[in-house]
């Protein structure tokens, strides 16, 4: 069985929250079915920083760190995508495509992030390369993935 690591950073890094405000008013709000679906797989103590919204910069920076944590551990737990949650949310043709594959291991993970990316265009950036590890019988995979938008 294949294990996707997070040594090799799979996930998000806080240099790819952009707007850690934007973010976690979204989601704190939870005004499309991503958001509430996100809020309700955070973390107690990330739901409380939403609610404090980065009352500082130091807080802003926490809080940004804590939510690249949080959708890392998020991206790696199975696939986001559920149409009802996305659908209000316009898709890039990559990301399209990877969904209609229905891919696992690394490139579900890379489908989360396209997913994240897409519905959240003003408080994600993309970062590149984008470095992933498996784990395998065989030995160890590595994968690069470049985002172009």
């Amino acid at each position: 069985m294949n294990e996707v690591k997070n040594s090799l950073n799979n996930g998000l890094v806080v240099d790819e929250i952009a707007d850690a405000a934007g973010l976690a008013g979204k989601l704190r709000g939870g005004a499309t079915p991503l958001c509430a679906f996100l809020l309700t797989r955070l973390s107690e103590s990330v739901r409380e920083a939403l609610a404090r919204n980065g009352e500082s910069q130091g807080d802003s920076e926490k809080l940004a760190a804590m939510l690249s944590e949080e959708l890392s551990r998020l991206i790696q737990a199975g696939l986001l995508y559920e149409k009802a949650r996305f659908e209000n949310v316009a898709l890039r043709p990559l990301t399209r495509e990877l969904l209609r594959r229905n891919p696992r291991g690394l490139d579900l993970v890379w489908l989360n992030r396209l997913l994240l990316r897409d519905a959240f265009q003003n408080e994600l950036r993309s970062k590149a390369p984008f470095l992933v590890a498996e784990w395998t019988a065989e030995g160890i995979n590595f994968t690069v993935y470049c985002e172009q938008r």
